[in-house]
């Protein structure tokens, strides 16, 4: 199935913000794989119908046989931002022209990611922070953005 890959986002990491982003990829038939150390996560990620691969998502072989040069996307949410910038780092190197977006847990790593050659970084407790924020002061804005989005 990998050879049939065109088109599709790789997905580094298949934790909490990993399985939300290949949930919502998968609710609106976005191709994706999905790149996971682990091996129980793997075993999910499989049984939940997604393709997966049990491997570092910074190896230049793995980013090869997942097709990066036929990606759309690439995103990485591994578990550490040290990590992050490696397989951003890794990503960049072997396709110049593809959409890379990195999770941050850290203003350092922020600038890290973008100097690694991340097209967005983004910060998912600065996120969740402001939407706590917006719910607490505008609460039917934030539920109109959602049901306008259809986000939950």
């Amino acid at each position: 199935m990998l050879d049939e890959l065109e088109q599709h986002f790789v997905i580094c990491g298949f934790g909490r913000i990993g399985r939300i982003i290949a949930g919502e990829f998968a609710r609106q038939n976005v191709p994706f794989v999905v790149i996971e150390r682990n091996h129980e996560r793997v075993q999910e990620a499989l049984e939940l119908g997604y393709l997966a691969v049990e491997a570092d998502a910074s190896n230049e072989v793995v980013l090869r046989r997942v097709r990066i040069n036929d990606a759309r996307g690439f995103i990485a949410a591994v578990s550490t931002d040290a990590e992050n910038v490696y397989a951003v780092l890794s990503a960049r190197l072997l396709n110049p022209r593809l959409f890379i977006i990195g999770r941050a847990e850290t203003d350092d790593a922020k600038s890290k990611l973008q100097k690694a050659g991340a097209n967005r970084v983004i910060s998912p407790y600065n996120i969740g922070g402001l939407q706590i924020a917006q719910t607490a002061l505008r609460p039917a804005v934030v539920d109109f953005v959602q049901i306008a989005t259809g986000s939950p």
